[in-house]
């Protein structure tokens, strides 16, 4: 995804403030596995955003758990980063938000169906 103005959240509490509607949506969205990384894509958007940091063995259990695939909620969303990469994951009405970036800067948003977001991960968990 090109030309998206970078979000800076203070505190990822924050994204209660942010309009999920204006995001883009990706309704081709899936989730692959790409070099051994999972990959979250939609070739419509041109997207491609890679979990670095995650084994295989990482993704299983994160499928696997009561919890499911990785998504919080507005005002706990999924929070990882490693060494210069950050993702938040939330949902919200029926959708489910992702910001990629790096501290509290991200220059890569965008929301999925929320029943298309777990589809993509359980084809994930099936394929692996």
């Amino acid at each position: 995804m090109q030309d998206q103005k970078p979000i800076v959240l203070e505190d990822y509490r924050d994204i209660s403030k942010l309009d999920l509607n204006s995001f883009p949506c990706a309704g081709q969205f899936s989730v692959r596995w790409a070099d051994d990384m999972v990959e979250l894509t939609d070739e419509r958007l041109s997207l491609r955003v890679r979990f670095p940091w995650w084994s295989r063995q990482d993704v299983e259990q994160a499928i696997q758990s009561p919890s499911g695939p990785p998504v919080g909620e507005v005002d706990e969303p999924f929070d990882d980063e490693e060494q210069g990469w950050r993702i938040l994951v939330w949902q919200h009405a029926g959708m489910v938000g992702i910001m990629v970036g790096a501290d509290n800067t991200f220059t890569t948003w965008f929301r999925v169906p929320l029943e298309r977001y777990l589809a993509g991960w359980m084809a994930l968990a099936v394929s692996g």
